[in-house]
């Protein structure tokens, strides 16, 4: 895109810059407005004496319920699946708290999402051979082979 870089002043931005840009402003008020939504949550929690909970809140975000008016759920995601769990057991209050403020969520979804991913998983080499010796001790124990050692694989 050459021709984006070498822009008169006086020119229009072409449909794509303007894309590009009512993007950026939609991903950044939708990064503003979850901000100030787990900023509200935690300080709900701790109005309710969830102090320690609150800390464990990563984020909060509307969403779209099953049924309902899309954008009336609030998800609340923590950082732990055991704060997630309390988290659920509070939801109810959370939510009526929220409405008091004047917040018009209907219902609250909590899950849990882990800060660090797990590293990836070991791989298994291949299995060690048998020495010859013991072989030759196992096959004699067996039966099946002489009592000589044969060469190691």
């Amino acid at each position: 895109m050459a021709g984006v870089k070498n822009l008169a002043p006086t020119a229009r931005p072409s449909l794509v810059q303007a894309l590009q840009q009512g993007l950026d402003q939609t991903t950044a008020a939708r990064l503003a407005e979850s901000l100030a939504l787990a900023q509200r949550v935690r300080s709900c929690l701790a109005r309710l004496g969830q102090e320690r909970l609150a800390q464990l809140v990563v984020g909060a975000h509307r969403s779209d319920p099953a049924r309902g008016v899309r954008g009336s759920q609030l998800t609340i995601v923590a950082q732990q699946h055991s704060a997630a769990a309390k988290l659920k057991l509070v939801a109810k209050e959370v939510l009526e708290a929220l409405q008091s403020e004047g917040l018009g969520f209907q219902s609250v979804s909590v899950r849990a999402q882990r800060l660090v991913t797990a590293g990836p998983r070991p791989v298994k080499g291949p299995r060690p051979s048998v020495p010859a010796t013991a072989r030759a001790r196992l096959m004699a124990a067996v039966g099946l082979g002489s009592t000589e050692a044969g060469p190691d694989r």
